[in-house]
């Protein structure tokens, strides 16, 4: 993230995370969102789109052990088994 934003390390750090639990010491910072009450600041509320997908961390990356969004994967197979392409699942 640093690169593709051009910051520090630690600028990176203190503008976009915030600190978590012992299992995971440091999280992205969340944005209200109407679907989740919160999601990932870099979630586009709309489109339902990682806005820094190419700069997105490592944790996104590897999220659940994979090279590819977690959210995103989740968002895709919903919306191809609603056989709707704006499809939002909502949890209740």
């Amino acid at each position: 993230m640093a690169k593709y934003f051009e910051m520090t390390p630690g600028e990176v750090k203190k503008k976009f995370t915030v600190k978590g639990d012992e299992d995971t010491p440091r999280v992205l910072r969340h944005s209200e969102d109407e679907h989740f009450v919160t999601s990932c600041m870099f979630l586009d509320k709309e489109t339902r789109n990682c806005t820094i997908y190419e700069g997105r961390p490592a944790i996104c990356r590897d999220f659940p052990t994979q090279k590819r969004c977690g959210y995103y994967d989740f968002l895709t197979f919903e919306r191809e088994v609603q056989d709707d392409p704006d499809w939002v699942a909502t949890t209740n």
